[in-house]
């Protein structure tokens, strides 16, 4: 399972760009990963957060399921 946090600042969405064999940008993604054994999807979001940008997030609402 994954879980991915959405974050919106002034209409602008954070995203992680995602390059290809030849260091191009070939699109982009929402920061997250792969939820651990036994964690959460919003404690997964928390520390996915923390390890890619080193900051502390505070979820605003539970999490969606898709």
């Amino acid at each position: 399972m994954k879980a991915l946090g959405l974050h919106w600042r002034k209409g602008w969405l954070l995203a992680a760009e995602i390059r290809d064999d030849a260091g191009r940008v070939k699109g982009v993604r929402p920061l997250g990963g792969t939820v651990e054994f036994g964690e959460t999807a919003e404690a997964a979001v928390r520390r996915e957060f923390h390890e890619e940008l080193g900051v502390t997030v505070i979820p605003l609402g539970p999490p969606v399921f898709m």
